[in-house]
């Protein structure tokens, strides 16, 4: 039996009905969900302002604060005293590079470091050529018969390496040769009137006699080459 129009016009209403509530309930639960977002939004932007906010007070209190000047950062490498950098004067470099020129050989006497560390510092020189008869003894002394022209390369390198270095060990040690070569050229004229070489010696300890006869050597006779006092370097 065909459904009257009252009964199918009540149905439709009573659907319409619940869909409008289905959409109601919908749009609370969307306008819920904005209003948390926007809360939740609003709180950290409130924060991220507070934080803004202390570090300009932190800053204008920086400011306002008088602060002493930082001191000075001590240097990690202790640079040569004035006496270590001044004393390569105590011989004048252009004069022993012309004595040195006009030195046929001169006799080195030293600890085998201590060569070790002239050759190191002047076998990038022009003028420096290795010794080839070089000897050592059991203490570890070396002799060895160094030409002029391979002096004047050690003395142009450790005249740089005790100006230049920043090691106070490195610049005394060259200085401390630097001056022994010095000493040794300046007695030329004596040695060349005596007849003998020109001998180096780096020790300050009492000289022993050469090769047992009695023949010390130093920078002219054995008595300037142990007992002349070292120039401090």
């Amino acid at each position: 039996m065909p459904r009257r129009s009252s009964e199918v016009l009540t149905e439709i209403r009573d659907q319409l009905c619940c869909i409008n509530k289905t959409v109601r309930n919908l749009g609370d639960q969307l306008s819920r969900s904005i209003a948390d977002t926007t809360t939740g939004a609003n709180y950290q932007n409130r924060a991220v302002l507070a934080d803004i906010e202390a570090l300009r007070r932190e800053i204008a209190e920086i400011r306002a604060t008088p602060h002493a000047e930082p001191a000075p950062r001590a240097s990690t490498s202790a640079a040569p005293d004035d006496d270590c950098r001044d004393h390569h004067d105590h011989h004048d470099y252009n004069d022993l590079l012309r004595r040195a020129a006009g030195t046929a050989y001169a006799e080195l006497v030293c600890h085998r470091d201590t060569w070790a560390f002239l050759v190191e510092q002047a076998s990038g020189g022009e003028h420096f050529h290795l010794p080839v008869d070089i000897e050592t003894d059991d203490d570890g002394i070396v002799e060895v018969d160094i030409s002029g022209r391979s002096l004047i390369a050690v003395i142009d390198a450790l005249w740089r390496t005790r100006r230049t270095s920043t090691t106070p060990a490195t610049s005394h040690l060259a200085a401390k040769i630097y001056n022994r070569i010095g000493d040794a050229l300046g007695e030329v004229d004596r040695n060349a009137e005596n007849g003998n070489a020109i001998r180096i010696l780096i020790d300050d300890r009492r000289p022993r006699p050469r090769g047992g006869t009695g023949d010390t050597g130093g920078t002219g006779d054995a008595g300037d080459a142990g007992d002349k006092p070292c120039p401090s370097a």
